[in-house]
């Protein structure tokens, strides 16, 4: 099931509701953490920031030359 949403009010950027997680509380106080570090409002928020900038890591790994 998916459910596009806005955000607090703001215009939607195609946000489309569809992961689901599960976490140890240690790894949930791990995610706050993040999000509070890089100003996130919402552990969501910071979710879809790993999800870039884990993304970005392996598109440039993988787009060097061998060595």
């Amino acid at each position: 099931m998916t459910e596009e949403r806005k955000h607090r009010g703001r215009p939607s950027r195609n946000l489309t509701e569809w992961i689901r997680s599960a976490a140890t509380p240690e790894e949930k106080a791990m995610l706050a953490k993040i999000a509070a570090h890089y100003g996130d409002e919402t552990e969501s928020a910071a979710i879809r920031r790993i999800v870039r900038l884990q993304f970005a890591s392996i598109t440039t790994s993988t787009n060097q030359p061998a060595s």
